[in-house]
């Protein structure tokens, strides 16, 4: 039964795969691919479906707000032009190009920087998915980047922003508080420089990707997905120094003031309001400032699908599984270096569970590898870089929620992703293991 019970948990997940990627609702494949699950290791059906919808609830009451608001301030953002001006000032250095490819590498890399700018402040990365998009759609617009690498660079830039060191990410906080002697403000400069190598290595790949596409003949498909990029060449400016201004004080008021994510966001959306309002007003002259604001609060709400947060269940339920609890047991007592049986251990419960699984993984990993000699810092490494490898499978309700933003299909954005977020990301996390295994963690 326990064969089985492993066995169903890798048939579900690839069979999830494929269906989402030809095509089928991702909220209706997760529940096929559950009841596979629950089949293969014997779970009561009533009993775990209920509490697999209880743990998805509450995923929703922490997310909506998130993204509701989340989703408002990229539409001030979009609709004002902010966009745009951002988009314009950080790629001033790609009009001395002459080379395409050269233009491509600098827009990716310059994308990142924002990225990182942003998420320095600590505010989690699911809050900010909205803005992500929309920056990396505005970067996509203005180099003629097909819209579904915009997928792609927000991803790889929320799992970059979910392990910058040093900062109040959820992850650290979580490592700090779950992983007894880990300190999230040591060994930054190590830390820092594999986070810049696996960006450099992301641009590099998907320049090249790109780069083919463009040659297909594909570019940027302007106005479509809920984001609805679509620039006008006769609107006014906005000032490169405002877009900013709104990013700083949501920053300011979760780092120094200490409030909830989603009420720095509100009160970023109010800012927003107030700093962008001339260029709202003046890019849309055929509209009073009250049909302006609807159309926003509209655009804003809709901007994410919220039943695709349903394709949590899948994590919940197989965290809940006996097939899991099998694998990590099996690992934790086979006779391969501590490094690499506590990569296997956090590649697979953590990518399987997502930032919760860390609750679960480091009191067992802290268990069973630091006495034989892992650090806690070595510890922390490896899950938070093995999280990343299955969590970007299409298990991650984010991606086809980032897909419906783009106006994407998700087989189409999906390969880049994969290449990116769950190859790059697993070669890292053999890096980060072969580094810890000899003791520079």
């Amino acid at each position: 039964m326990e064969i089985l019970a492993v066995l169903g948990i890798f048939i579900a997940l690839a069979v999830m795969t494929v269906l989402v990627y030809k095509g089928l609702h991702p909220a209706i494949t997760t529940i096929i691919c559950v009841l596979i699950v629950i089949a293969t290791n014997s779970m009561n059906f009533t009993e775990t479906m209920s509490g697999a919808w209880t743990e998805t609830g509450t995923l929703f009451g922490v997310m909506v707000p998130l993204f509701i608001f989340g989703g408002v301030l990229s539409m001030l953002y979009v609709e004002s032009g902010a966009i745009n001006a951002l988009a314009d000032l950080f790629l001033k250095p790609t009009k001395l190009c002459k080379n395409k490819t050269t233009g491509v590498v600098i827009c990716l890399a310059l994308y990142m920087v924002l990225a990182v700018i942003v998420g320095v402040g600590g505010i989690d990365c699911y809050s900010i998915t909205p803005l992500l998009v929309a920056l990396a759609m505005g970067f996509c617009a203005k180099m003629n980047i097909p819209n579904k690498f915009a997928v792609s660079m927000g991803i790889i830039a929320m799992t970059v922003i979910c392990i910058i060191p040093g900062t109040a990410q959820t992850m650290n906080i979580m490592a700090e508080m779950f992983v007894k002697g880990f300190n999230n403000k040591e060994q930054i400069p190590l830390r820092l420089a594999i986070m810049i190598i696996y960006l450099a290595i992301c641009v590099m790949v998907m320049s090249i990707i790109i780069i083919k596409d463009q040659k297909k003949g594909f570019g940027f498909e302007a106005g479509v997905g809920t984001l609805g990029m679509n620039e006008n060449p006769n609107a006014k400016k906005m000032p490169w120094i405002m877009p900013f201004i709104p990013i700083v004080v949501v920053e300011a008021l979760y780092i120094m003031v200490g409030m909830t994510a989603w009420v720095c966001i509100a009160l970023g959306c109010l800012v927003a309001l107030v700093c962008f309002m001339p260029w709202l007003i003046s890019n849309k002259r055929d509209h009073s400032v009250w049909k302006i604001l609807t159309d926003i609060c509209w655009k804003g709400t809709n901007c994410i699908p919220l039943q695709m947060l349903v394709v949590g269940v899948m994590s919940t339920v197989l965290g809940m599984s006996p097939g899991l609890n099998t694998i990590s047991n099996a690992l934790g007592q086979a006779a391969i270096p501590a490094a690499f049986a506590c990569m296997i251990i956090c590649v697979i419960v953590m990518g399987f569970t997502g930032t919760t699984g860390l609750i679960a993984v480091a009191p067992v990993a802290a268990a069973l590898f630091m006495p034989k000699g892992l650090s806690a810092m070595a510890i922390v490494m490896i899950a938070l870089w093995g999280k990343s490898v299955f969590d970007t499978l299409p298990i991650n309700s984010m991606i086809p929620i980032m897909c419906e933003m783009s106006g994407v299909e998700f087989k189409k954005a999906y390969p880049t992703v994969f290449v990116t977020t769950v190859i790059l990301t697993f070669v890292m996390t053999i890096i980060v293991t072969i580094l810890s295994a000899v003791g520079l963690f």
